[in-house]
């Protein structure tokens, strides 16, 4: 009778600290702490990214860009280009290139991560 109710004890010990660690792995699965995003305008081209460190060591966070990159001439007139790329697992970076005889104006880029919105972030040349 002590050897079942020892063992039983033993199993409800064990069944704590695994549902405690399967807990701990949904939330770095499904956790967005450790990814940073950025935004980086060059003379004639926008450098846009959203990277993940920490743990896990492998990226698996869905991470997507969704916004607007303002180019313009000597003359003044604009042109917007899009910002958007997605990716399932691992780093995001993307590179656009202003147009030729254009430069770098503005920048504007909402991100997304788990597909819910996070935040948006600017950059101005």
């Amino acid at each position: 009778m002590k050897s079942k109710k020892r063992v039983f004890a033993c199993g409800m010990l064990a069944a704590c600290i695994l549902s405690a660690s399967v807990v701990n792995a949904a939330e770095a699965r499904f956790g967005v702490k450790d990814c940073n995003a950025s935004l980086e305008l060059k003379k004639d081209h926008a450098v846009c990214g959203i990277f993940e460190g920490g743990t896990p060591v492998r990226p698996i966070t869905p991470k997507r860009i969704d916004g607007v990159y303002t180019i313009w001439d000597i003359e003044g007139n604009t042109s917007k280009l899009p910002l958007k790329k997605s990716i399932q697992e691992g780093q995001l970076n993307l590179v656009v290139y202003a147009t030729a005889h254009y430069i770098s104006k503005y920048a504007q880029m909402p991100y997304y991560l788990n597909d819910m919105y996070i935040d948006t972030i600017s950059a101005v040349y």
